[in-house]
């Protein structure tokens, strides 16, 4: 009987002392911290005309995480300080060229590019003898502009006062 009693005796301060220790924070570190976009951004990168940036910031390996909300555009994640001007000239791109894909201008360069393969095509298909014969022509003439803006950039590159220094490195026979 003695020995049931020592048992118990065991278990209960096992069960009792093993709920405290459960208690406590299981990490010895530090939560990150979570900080206000105010304290780390200019108003302008804060809130425009088309989204803004959550106020709150968590703080994760050492980098600031941004939220920015854009109603017409969603949701977007800026990590560090560098970031979040990008993030918020992308929204304003995105925004400007919403703003351009609704005028007249754009539908009607649209509705031309659209045509353009269409009308290619049934040429190739009305006159198809004609079409392989202007193949190798039309190869030639890409090559000749490939190779007409190669020796421009080489031009360029080597122009007296220019740095050509890293085109020499590029093209020198070791690369």
């Amino acid at each position: 009987m003695r020995g049931v009693w020592r048992v118990a005796l065991v278990v209960t301060i096992v069960l009792s002392t093993s709920g405290s220790v459960q208690a406590k924070d299981p990490s010895p570190y530090e939560r990150e911290p979570v900080l206000l976009a105010k304290d780390l951004a200019g108003t302008e990168l804060l809130e425009g005309p088309h989204f803004k940036t959550d106020p709150k910031v968590p703080i994760k390996g050492l980098i600031a995480r941004f939220t920015i909300r854009s109603s017409s555009f969603g949701t977007f994640a800026a990590d560090g300080l560098r970031m979040l001007p990008i993030r918020v000239n992308e929204v304003e791109a995105l925004a400007k060229l919403d703003e351009v894909s609704k005028t007249r201008e754009f539908l009607a360069a649209a509705g031309r590019a659209a045509v353009r393969p269409v009308t290619a095509a049934v040429n190739i298909a009305r006159r198809p003898v004609q079409t392989v014969k202007g193949i190798p022509g039309g190869v030639t003439r890409l090559f000749g502009r490939i190779g007409l803006a190669g020796s421009r950039v080489v031009q360029a590159a080597t122009a007296p006062g220019q740095s050509g220094a890293w085109f020499t490195m590029i093209g020198s026979p070791r690369w």
